[in-house]
């Protein structure tokens, strides 16, 4: 029992003697557990099973609780490993004195069961105490009821406390592992032990620049949303191979180069800076790509999310132009004859005269529409064939749209005339044609339009490309869709007879007229035998929309404040690090002669150019990823590319505003650790 009390009366005292490392990573594991267990909360909270778009909602937390979880291990592990290299001394001293190894490795759980239960804890405490005003807030971006009543998740309880116990188990075992392999003098003196100076790796320097260059260059060049979609992977793993290999490599191969410039070199300022950077950058490389890796998550997450929120409105008229549209398949499936203009008729008057005596109808639109998918082999030139496919890259498959000019005209409004042979063109990617060739037919384009009345919803699914022409009568719609039906045969598109309402009113009138709608066509159909219709309505979808996109936003924060934690860990390690490695540094320069303020002076200068580079870097990273990131967007039918560079621009802003108060509290820190040498340096950090 003495024994017992002895090892827990020297852990409590390391983890308080070692405060300075400690009370950093506490914090940290108390953030990522109260969050870890607040994910939880909602993922299995039943009280949001009654809302609608619920199943978004858990699904998200669902993605969420993924990513934390491994992310949890890389950080703590990252701050564990941090602080074990600075406690080598004084575990070599312990050895030295006598106590055995396996002695040693049983302080160490202790310190872990002590340092680990109490965050846990507190952190379950912390998730337990913010788990309903989250939820509420959550209910107010989602627009839900506000769920009545306080719950514990015990589920909650135990997913978080199975993560960070597996997460304290590993740290225990690495740190064990660490001192066994050591001897007593390899932990005595790792910490003074000097360094030689680092090489400049010219080939680790050129894959650096080749694969920043191929990502950035997939980044800059995708041209469509899926290639943006499925390259997007590959352009940040090239990046982030890249940012490593230039701050590890490049960055000593730059200093070299500037050391090479004697006017540069040999000035007090420059020649401390840059002599001292070279020697410190082998170990300060890795921790500062991490920093800008964070960093450009954070801003990447924020900025999509809050955009995809505040474009909200856009999306749900995007992907549902009209209040009501309810379509009829102009060709019977079952029996393969097409719907007599009786029957067109009879579903235009079923469609619009139930929804005018439901609501206040304030806008008609009806349209033949004939959208199939096509193969772009070059400006201006489609095919319709499936043996197209092959050799095609993603961007060359686009949704073909055909409408007949009379409709264009009653949707927009305008009075356009065209030949038989003449079209008016439209494309989302902005490209103009003279003419428009589809498989043997010819097309001259009277017009490139900038602007259409339809949204191309098929493209919009399928996450293609779209490509409309608006052609002079129905008789060439029909000649295409026979066209497109003997190249796809069963797969070929069905030609769509569409109406589409806008409605006035609240969301319950809205409802009720789509419902009765559905009922009148549905009775209509039945007594036709013809079953082909579809039907959407924007409200009733509005709310699984908002559940969708809300979610984005909350998690997107979460796991920006996530990331934003383990930066601000990483930086206050550094400048620890920094400190004990600058102390002695800066104790001989006063010694063989230099000022205080020459010294202050050089160490604000090494301290800038070491902390600022990577928030440099991850503005870089996110201005190149614009367009590529903006094209991911239209996935999710965010156009408003002007939103979406106007919420990135503040996020950058506010989250530069966050790195500089966090570097300034960090670097009192330094500050002090660089005085404690007992000399003038004292005096900088006041």
């Amino acid at each position: 029992m003495r024994r017992l009390f002895f090892y827990i009366k020297m852990a409590v005292q390391n983890l308080v003697n070692n405060r300075r490392f400690y009370l950093p990573y506490s914090l940290c594991c108390i953030g990522t557990a109260a969050m870890y267990y607040i994910m939880s909360d909602i993922a299995t909270n039943k009280s949001l099973d009654f809302e609608r778009g619920a199943e978004y909602v858990k699904m998200m937390m669902g993605i969420g609780i993924f990513v934390l979880s491994i992310f949890s291990v890389f950080i703590i592990c990252y701050a564990n490993s941090f602080i074990i290299r600075r406690r080598r001394r004084e575990l070599g001293l312990y050895n030295i004195l006598g106590m055995e190894k396996r002695h040693i490795a049983i302080l160490m759980l202790f310190e872990t069961v002590l340092l680990g239960s109490g965050c846990l804890i507190a952190g379950l405490a912390a998730g337990m105490l913010f788990s309903k005003l989250t939820l509420l807030v959550l209910a107010q971006i989602l627009r839900f009821g506000v769920p009545m009543g306080f719950e514990i998740s015990i589920s909650g309880i135990c997913m978080t406390t199975a993560e960070f116990g597996m997460i304290f188990l590993i740290c225990l075992v690495a740190n064990i592992f660490n001192v066994f392999r050591s001897s007593p003098i390899e932990l005595l003196h790792s910490v003074s032990k000097g360094e030689r100076e680092p090489k400049a790796r010219i080939l680790l320097t050129l894959f650096g620049f080749v694969t920043l260059g191929g990502g950035y260059a997939i980044a800059l060049t995708v041209k469509d949303a899926l290639s943006a979609l499925l390259l997007f992977f590959v352009a940040v793993l090239l990046v982030i191979f890249g940012t490593y290999a230039l701050f590890t490599a490049g960055s000593i191969a730059i200093l070299k180069l500037l050391r090479k410039n004697k006017r540069l070199y040999y000035r007090i300022g420059p020649f401390t800076a840059i002599s001292g950077l070279i020697y410190r950058m082998k170990q300060n490389a890795v921790g500062l790509a991490n920093i800008c890796i964070l960093s450009t998550m954070v801003l990447v997450t924020i900025s999509t999310t809050v955009s995809l929120y505040s474009g909200m409105e856009d999306i749900i008229q995007t992907q549902y132009p009209f209040e009501i549209e309810t379509s009829l398949n102009m060709r019977n499936v079952d029996t393969d004859e097409p719907a007599s203009p009786e029957l067109m008729e009879q579903f235009y008057h079923a469609a619009v005269d139930t929804a005018e005596s439901c609501a206040e109808v304030s806008d008609i639109k009806s349209f033949v529409n004939l959208s199939f998918t096509a193969t772009r082999l070059q400006p201006g030139v489609f095919s319709v064939d499936t043996m197209n496919y092959v050799d095609t890259n993603l961007g060359s498959v686009m949704s073909f749209g055909v409408i007949p000019v009379s409709d264009y005209n009653r949707m927009s409004g305008q009075s356009v005339t065209l030949a038989a042979d003449e079209v008016l063109s439209y494309n989302n990617t902005g490209e103009h044609y003279d003419t428009i060739q589809l498989n043997d037919m010819q097309f001259s384009v009277a017009e490139n339009l900038t602007e259409f009345p339809l949204n191309n919803r098929e493209a919009l699914v399928s996450m293609i490309n779209s490509q409309y022409i608006v052609v002079a009568d129905q008789s060439v719609v029909d000649a295409i869709y026979t066209m497109q039906c003997q190249a796809y045969a069963e797969r070929a598109s069905d030609m769509l007879y569409t109406i589409g309402l806008e409605l006035e009113g609240d969301a319950e009138t809205k409802i009720a007229a789509f419902e009765d709608v559905v009922s009148e066509i549905s009775e209509l159909m039945r007594e036709n035998e013809f079953f082909n219709t579809l039907m959407l309505s924007r409200q009733t979808n509005y709310d699984d929309l908002y559940a969708m996109y809300g979610s984005f936003l909350f998690l997107g924060i979460f796991l920006g404040m996530v990331f934003t934690m383990a930066a601000v860990l990483i930086i206050y390690y550094k400048q620890v690090s920094e400190g004990y490695d600058d102390r002695e540094r800066f104790v001989i320069m006063q010694k063989v002669g230099m000022d205080t303020h020459t010294v202050k002076k050089s160490i604000g200068t090494q301290v800038l150019m070491v902390f600022f580079l990577p928030l440099l870097v991850a503005g870089v990273h996110v201005v190149v990823a614009f367009p590529m990131v903006s094209r991911m967007l239209q996935l999710f039918a965010l156009n408003n590319t002007g939103l979406f560079g106007i919420c990135t621009l503040i996020t950058f802003l506010i989250f530069a505003l966050v790195y500089v108060i966090v570097y300034l509290l960090t670097a009192r820190t330094y500050y002090k650790i660089v005085g404690d040498a007992g000399s003038p340096i004292k005096a900088i950090g006041r």
